[in-house]
């Protein structure tokens, strides 16, 4: 296990003073949900006066915008002995699952297998995929309306699975195929609907928004949607053990601060833990292997260059969302074309 992980277990169970909780506790009652304290307040620094986009009209709710900044917020910190008993047990009990192997990473969903192979085969046809698609109704009407919203600038609307496979691209239907199976996966279990769909709906607004700006990210438009994709797929495996222990404890919530706590602090582990597992199977960019897979072309400083200037991005995303008008400033990224990006986004949030 990465030292990583041991320190911020060590750290943990010091702050906590409990033992480990058993694997079965189930007397506590329903935990409130509770808004994070301290939502982020990092700001991209720019010129006097940054490009600016109109608000959209369909926001993301406080709560929401709350939630998702936290995630990216470094200097967020958790109070831990005043969260309740229930909740300093279910971040023990996660923190537990990881250290001992015994964290349950998704498989490859298998559509997104059955897609890799048709990829990989010279012979296959638009309508092998749309065969995939038509099997699955919730895939189906998430690929009609991305292919429907701004970022493809249809001149009449798509309703053909074939035409829309075309229009889109295979390695984006694959990404598709990935989150609708990791959003139905958590939708299954008990409670968590919420975080759910804010991050299913991030995810997609991220894989849209970076494929706008491949040029500006030095990729292929599939390579740069792949990438935003998985910026937050970590969120959904946690998610997922998250709604087992709900549901293995009655039901009984843990509060949005202490669900915040896991994802930061287990987020990291589990990433390169997927990347491990699914591998080349779904994604070959560098910028996502672990440290010690890294290829000789990316050194480490420039993988964290990377992944901060993808952290100041989701950050307008978020905020843009939200209805506020954020300085559009990343370094790299020009200003024009990142204000293009996020005009598309807004538009394709104003039809769903």
């Amino acid at each position: 296990m990465p030292g990583r992980l041991n320190k911020i277990i060590g750290w943990f169970m010091r702050s906590l003073e409990i033992e480990m909780p058993p694997a079965s506790v189930s007397e506590h009652s329903e935990v409130s949900r509770q808004r994070p304290d301290r939502p982020s307040n990092a700001e991209n620094s720019g010129p006097a006066a940054p490009e600016q986009v109109p608000a959209s009209t369909n926001l993301l709710p406080a709560e929401a915008r709350a939630f998702l900044l936290a995630l990216l917020d470094e200097q967020h910190s958790c109070d831990l002995q005043a969260l309740s008993i229930y909740d300093r047990e279910f971040i023990a009990s996660l923190l537990n699952k990881l250290s001992t192997d015994d964290f349950e990473i998704p498989l490859l969903p298998e559509g997104a297998t059955r897609i890799q192979k048709i990829i990989n085969d010279p012979m296959s046809r638009a309508a092998d995929y749309a065969d995939i698609i038509k099997s699955d109704p919730a895939l189906s009407t998430a690929l009609i309306k991305m292919v429907n919203s701004p970022f493809y600038v249809a001149i009449t609307p798509i309703k053909d699975l074939q035409l829309a496979v075309a229009r889109v691209g295979l390695q984006q239907i694959q990404g598709l195929v990935v989150l609708t199976s990791l959003k139905s996966r958590i939708l299954n279990a008990r409670g968590l609907r919420r975080e759910v769909e804010w991050l299913t709906e991030l995810s997609l607004h991220m894989a849209l928004v970076c494929q706008q700006l491949a040029p500006e990210l030095s990729m292929s438009p599939s390579e740069a949607f792949t990438c935003g994709f998985m910026r937050n797929v970590e969120y959904f495996a946690i998610l997922s053990v998250t709604a087992q222990h709900i549901s293995a404890h009655q039901g009984a919530a843990v509060s949005t601060e202490a669900l915040i706590e896991v994802l930061r602090r287990l987020g990291p582990s589990v990433h390169d833990l997927i990347i491990r597992s699914w591998g080349q199977d779904i994604t070959e960019l560098q910028i996502f292997m672990p440290p010690d897979e890294l290829g000789n072309g990316v050194e480490s400083h420039d993988r964290k260059e990377i992944q901060k200037r993808l952290d100041a991005l989701q950050r307008i995303v978020i905020e843009a969302w939200s209805g506020t008008n954020p300085e559009l400033v990343v370094e790299g990224l020009r200003s024009d074309s990142l204000k293009r990006a996020i005009e598309s986004l807004l538009k394709s949030t104003e039809k769903s």
